[in-house]
């Protein structure tokens, strides 16, 4: 695997295949020159989305939730949720950023419920710009660049039965998402590392061949794209 192995168990048993699906083990998928098993995952700088291809991290967030998001918007047409989860139910809460449109602030929303006083939301005096972001968002904070936005958040996310998406808000409403670059995402869950997102091109789901998706380095786990379309990355 090299040095920058992805996998705890990087080693594949060389039988014949003709799919990718005839090869067992994380990240082992069919050589078609070869017809033989062999390790396939590829790491690459970033995925790219054009609104319609998303992570489901299958995390749902809690009171104890940390976040740490490196993205790049591509374009700020109009306010979008650019990614986590949004709600306004009792099962179904926010942690989220808004962009405010290119022209308004960025917003960042915790908790659930079905009003303002149930769900908090801060607005900050800050704009997203169109470059790459390191964004930590928890209970109470969203640090933007290592400046802290806001603070003082008193959210209850006690309930939440909703996913946190990447590449694209999980969006009660179903609203689009703006096209973004994704480098990677870390999830903490009272201290304990749970998620830790690579980007990857792995075996594709179906047939031979690879295909951009996310690796997490704590299951050792590839999650593929959820949505429609397929995921570019910086080898395109």
């Amino acid at each position: 695997c090299g040095a920058d192995q992805m996998c705890q168990e990087c080693e594949v048993e060389a039988t014949s295949c003709t799919t990718n699906q005839q090869c067992t083990g994380v990240c082992a998928g069919c050589n078609t020159e070869t017809n033989t098993c062999q390790y396939m995952c590829e790491p690459v700088e970033y995925l790219q989305s054009n609104g319609n291809q998303y992570i489901d991290t299958d995390y749902v967030p809690n009171n104890n939730s940390v976040v740490e998001y490196d993205f790049e918007p591509l374009s700020i047409t109009i306010a979008r949720f650019m990614f986590g989860v949004w709600g306004n139910t009792n099962t179904k809460g926010r942690m989220y950023i808004y962009t405010g449109g290119g022209t308004g602030p960025i917003q960042y929303g915790f908790g659930v419920g079905t009003s303002v006083a149930g769900v908090n939301y801060i607005n900050s005096n800050v704009q997203m710009s169109l470059q790459r972001h390191l964004c930590v968002m928890d209970k109470t904070s969203l640090t933007y660049d290592g400046t802290a936005l806001t603070t003082g958040l008193s959210g209850d996310m006690t309930g939440n039965t909703a996913k946190f998406w990447i590449g694209k808000c999980n969006d009660l409403n179903g609203r689009a998402t703006d096209p973004t670059k994704i480098y990677s995402c870390k999830i903490t869950d009272n201290g304990t590392l749970v998620r830790n997102f690579l980007p990857v091109l792995a075996p594709k789901k179906e047939g031979t061949g690879q295909e951009p998706a996310m690796f997490d380095k704590v299951n050792n786990k590839i999650y593929y794209n959820a949505g429609t379309g397929t995921f570019k990355t910086n080898l395109d």
